[in-house]
């Protein structure tokens, strides 16, 4: 289990709300699926069996993030991650990325939409590299994606 209280981001006052990162269950979900749809606007992700992380952030939901082990032991994939938007630029999906990589060695993929400008930034600031692309990767309008890899 998960459960490890964090402090707020840097830039946040002492004050700052408790956050406290959680394992996710099936009793999560529509928390989930609520962050999703305010993040997003439209379900991407479904929840099943995946494993995620999530934070809670003074009693609610701000931010998930939803990944597997691939076939490989030592080789990962992040599914989804979201972050609430009134809980943005907090710090939440930078926590739960460097909580995920902990205690972890190997790679660690995800893949971004090419017009994701900001996710692909915020993936090179946590020390993620573009590796390659796959075109028309995303159903909803034939657009391609970014694979990016962090190796820890």
């Amino acid at each position: 289990m998960v459960d490890t209280e964090i402090q707020p981001a840097p830039c946040r006052a002492a004050e700052g709300p408790r956050v406290i990162i959680r394992e996710g269950t099936t009793a999560h979900h529509r928390a989930a699926e609520a962050v999703q749809l305010a993040a997003f606007d439209h379900i991407h992700w479904p929840f099943t069996d995946d494993l995620f992380l999530w934070v809670e952030v003074d009693g609610e939901m701000g931010a998930y993030l939803v990944w597997r082990q691939t076939a490989y032991p030592d080789e990962f994939e992040i599914l989804s991650l979201a972050t609430h938007p009134k809980h943005q630029r907090k710090g939440l999906a930078r926590k739960l990325v460097q909580t995920f990589c902990d205690g972890r060695e190997g790679d660690i993929f995800i893949e971004v939409r090419e017009s994701n400008w900001g996710s692909r930034a915020f993936y090179k600031s946590l020390g993620f590299v573009e590796t390659g692309r796959r075109h028309a990767y995303y159903e909803n309008n034939r657009e391609g994606a970014i694979v990016m890899k962090l190796r820890i």
